[in-house]
């Protein structure tokens, strides 16, 4: 879904979507209708994202993937990067991106934002 279809993908982002970005060449931080432009910007591209590991928790999870990005200019590139994704029973609430030398600042968030949702 997030792949293809970015019309899609927006509508499983919450009304109060937040999207914090830590990498160094970073987003910064979007709400909901910024980030909702980042995504149609982004499948634009022709992107595509490889996960290669997962790892769960109440309501979050974390995802270490290779995102890659092609259009007729400029060719293929890829950026591997850490996701924390929260999100409650119907939409994602927050997303927050990391450089994979920033890997246990992702682990750290990540057991943060689970530790938070628990029951």
């Amino acid at each position: 879904l997030m792949n293809s279809d970015a019309h899609g993908a927006i509508g499983t982002l919450a009304p109060n979507f937040v999207m914090v970005d830590h990498r160094p060449i970073g987003l910064g931080t979007m709400e909901y209708e910024a980030y909702a432009a980042s995504l149609r910007s982004a499948m634009s591209l022709g992107s595509t994202t490889i996960t290669r590991s997962l790892r769960l928790g109440d309501g979050t999870a974390l995802a270490v993937s290779r995102n890659y990005y092609s259009d007729a200019g400029s060719g293929q590139d890829y950026v591997d990067t850490a996701t924390v994704v929260v999100g409650d029973d119907a939409h994602l609430t927050r997303i927050e991106h990391f450089d994979l030398d920033d890997l246990a600042a992702a682990v750290a968030r990540f057991n943060e934002l689970a530790d938070a949702a628990a029951p």
